[in-house]
């Protein structure tokens, strides 16, 4: 059993391609419809304006990721989307880049907290359309902890700045600099990346025995 991924995002497409694939609020539950008649049993579906990614666990071997490309590119045709434009992840690593996202490490923004919000009405969307199922559940209980490290290690970066003298947003969970220009985020980042890595791991492990 694995989780696939796909996602178009800031880092892999421009704003016109993240439009053309945007799921608005009243097209994520039709999709999440097609995709289970498609043999994807359990999931998550995540558009906001910076990305569309589709997060599932095929019935089948035979599903792949080209199965998810063409699910949504269907759902929303498009002359401009080609396969460059889309990052695929698998079993572990898809996991973990759920956590990246949720933590807003993957942000356009480093820190952005709404991020996390998004992720968890994604979620609810995926629990009130029977969508998220065990393996579901384990991935969004741990990327729960991830967020609250994540939150926890950016209140005391932010702390440390103040203390410096660095600007820093009214919001102490959003950071408005280049984490390469500053050690202590780029070391927050490592710690929360090592910290999603293993729970990445431990549920990878779990879908490798289901």
């Amino acid at each position: 059993m694995n989780l696939l991924a796909i996602s178009i995002n800031h880092r892999t497409a421009p704003v016109e391609v993240r439009e053309a694939v945007h799921l608005k609020d009243d097209e994520i539950r039709p999709f999440i419809n097609i995709a289970k008649e498609n043999h994807i049993k359990e999931g998550l579906i995540l558009s906001t304006c910076n990305r569309t990614e589709i997060f599932g666990i095929p019935a089948n071997n035979e599903l792949s990721h080209e199965t998810f490309q063409n699910l949504l590119l269907n759902f929303k045709p498009s002359q401009i989307i080609n396969d460059q434009h889309f990052q695929k992840f698998v079993s572990k690593d898809a996991i973990q880049h759920l956590f990246r996202v949720a933590t807003g490490i993957d942000s356009l923004l480093v820190g952005d907290n709404q991020v996390f919000k998004q992720v968890k009405d994604s979620f609810q969307i995926a629990e009130e359309t029977h969508f998220a199922g065990y393996i579901m559940h384990r991935i969004f209980d741990a990327a729960i902890r991830s967020s609250l490290m994540a939150e926890s290690a950016l209140a005391k970066t932010a702390s440390l700045m103040s203390v410096r003298g660095i600007p820093r947003s009214k919001d102490v969970t959003e950071v408005h600099f280049p984490v390469p220009f500053c050690p202590a985020v780029s070391r927050m980042v490592s710690t929360i990346g090592t910290l999603s890595g293993f729970f990445a791991a431990r549920i990878s492990a779990v879908m490798e025995m289901r």
